[in-house]
């Protein structure tokens, strides 16, 4: 049982590592996208390629 429970958070880590680099992927192409389309936004105190408006 122990092994398995091992293995499992391995598994798990191994995971969460991959998505962390997608997740870094991702924030690199939207920033070079809205440096490259839209730098006035990047301007605004507080604002990010991760904020987003929030729904009404």
């Amino acid at each position: 049982m122990l092994q398995a429970t091992r293995i499992t958070l391995g598994l798990l880590a191994s995971r969460i590592g991959q998505l962390t680099e997608r997740i870094r992927d991702s924030e690199d192409r939207m920033t070079r996208l809205v440096e490259h389309r839209a730098p006035q936004l990047l301007e605004v105190v507080g604002a990010s390629v991760r904020t987003r408006p929030s729904p009404c």
